[in-house]
């Protein structure tokens, strides 16, 4: 009973170590409110941060952000780095996806 519970504990955490982690801040230059996310968010309205977000850390993964829920709209990619100002994007984000996160669940094959 322990060998399965530990081989789904120990993969679990390697999944979770795999995920990539993204900040959003309120203001420019890391400032304000924040929220931290490690998987892809089709709504940030549903955390209240739709249209809100001016500055953004990618801590690791890749990410796409859009202007519209679901992932619609303009998108930009952000890669690991801090990005101080949005420019073009301040205020506009509704959604965010992390593409590493969807990469790995396309290659995984379907389970019947």
């Amino acid at each position: 009973m322990r060998k399965p519970l530990f081989a789904a504990f120990a993969l679990s955490a390697s999944l979770c170590a795999q995920a990539g982690e993204i900040t959003l801040y309120t203001r420019a230059n890391f400032g304000g409110p924040a929220i931290k996310l490690h998987e892809s968010e089709p709504d940030l309205d549903k955390l209240g941060f739709n249209d809100r977000t001016s500055s953004v850390v990618v801590q690791s993964g890749r990410w796409q952000v859009c202007e519209h829920k679901q992932y619609k709209g303009r998108c930009k990619l952000l890669e690991k780095g801090e990005y101080a100002q949005l420019q073009d994007f301040n205020n506009m984000m509704s959604s965010v996806r992390e593409l590493d996160e969807l990469a790995q669940h396309k290659s995984q094959p379907d389970r019947p």
